[in-house]
C-alpha cells in the first residue's frame, strides 16, 4: 500500500509515499482544476475518493488497481510470454508496433562450404542440450485493452534478427502534408562468424480493414510496402525530409 496525499488547485497532483520510503508525484489533470477533495469508502467504492471539478460536478472515483504508482510514471505490466526488443507508436492508427522474440532449441546451423552457406543438422542423444535460437516476430498492440490485435503477428525468417525499429514519415502524395507514417525495420541474418552478414529493410503500412464479427480490434492490419535484402546488416534507420536513411554494414 501507499501513504497518499492529494493536492487540490489549478494543477492537482497525487503524492505517494512508497513502502521503500520514496516520494512519487503524479499529476491528475484529466478533469482540470479541482476545488475540493475528500476520501470516500463504501461497498461500491472501496478505498475511493470524491471531488468537485471546475464545473461543480461531483466525481466518485477509485485509483486503478492494475497500475503501479511506484515509478516516475504510472506503470502497467502486460504479460507477453516472449522477449520484447523494440516498441514504437503509429500515430495514424493509434496502435503500438512491438518486436518480440522467442527462444527455441535448434539442432541446425549454417557452415561455409567454400562457395556458399550450407545448412547442417546435428543429431545428438536426448540428454544433449541444444542451443536456443531466437525467432523474431512483429506484433500490433491496441492501447485500449493492451492486447495483441488478432491476426497481426508476422514472423520473420529463420536466423533473421531485428536490429532497429522506427516510425518514419516518408513522402506520400495522398496527404496534404505530403508525408505519411510507416513502420520501418532493419534486420540482420545471424548465420555465424564464417558467413558474410547480410540484412533486410522492411517497410510496413498499417491499414484499416473491415473488422471480423465480434472482434473490433481486427480493423488494423500490417501491409508490407517494401522488402529488400541488403549487402550488410542494417544497424540503424531514420527519416529525413520524407526520405529513408539507413546504416548498412560499414556505410
Amino acid at each position: 500500500g501507499f501513504v497518499q496525499v492529494f493536492i487540490c488547485g489549478s494543477n492537482p497532483h497525487w503524492l505517494f509515499l512508497t513502502s521503500r520510503g520514496e516520494l512519487r508525484c503524479h499529476p491528475m489533470n484529466i478533469d482540470g482544476p479541482i476545488t475540493c477533495f475528500a476520501p470516500f469508502h463504501n461497498v461500491n467504492c472501496p478505498q475511493g475518493f470524491l471531488y468537485f471539478n471546475k464545473k461543480a460536478e461531483l466525481r466518485i472515483c477509485v485509483l486503478a488497481t492494475h497500475l503501479s504508482y511506484d515509478a516516475p510514471w504510472p506503470v502497467r505490466k502486460v504479460p507477453l510470454r516472449c522477449t520484447p526488443h523494440f516498441a514504437t507508436y503509429h500515430l495514424e492508427s493509434k496502435t503500438y508496433c512491438v518486436v518480440t522474440s522467442l527462444a527455441e532449441p535448434t539442432n541446425q546451423y549454417y557452415k561455409f562450404n567454400g562457395e556458399d552457406k550450407e545448412l547442417t543438422v546435428e543429431e545428438r542423444n536426448e540428454r544433449f542440450p541444444y542451443p536456443p535460437q531466437e525467432r523474431f516476430s512483429v506484433l500490433l498492440f491496441s492501447p485500449v485493452s493492451w492486447e495483441v490485435i488478432p491476426n497481426t503477428k508476422m514472423e520473420l525468417e529463420e536466423w533473421e534478427h531485428v536490429t532497429c525499429l522506427k516510425n518514419v514519415s516518408l513522402a506520400y502524395e495522398g496527404t496534404t502534408s505530403g508525408l505519411k507514417g510507416y513502420i520501418a525495420l532493419g534486420t540482420n541474418y545471424n548465420y555465424g562468424e564464417d558467413i558474410t552478414s547480410r540484412g533486410r529493410i522492411l517497410i510496413f503500412d498499417i491499414i484499416e480493414v473491415v473488422p471480423e464479427p465480434g472482434q473490433p480490434l481486427t480493423k488494423n492490419r500490417f501491409k508490407m510496402v517494401y522488402s529488400k535484402e541488403q549487402k550488410g546488416p542494417v544497424t540503424a534507420i531514420t527519416h529525413v525530409l520524407g526520405f529513408l536513411v539507413s546504416a548498412v554494414g560499414q556505410k
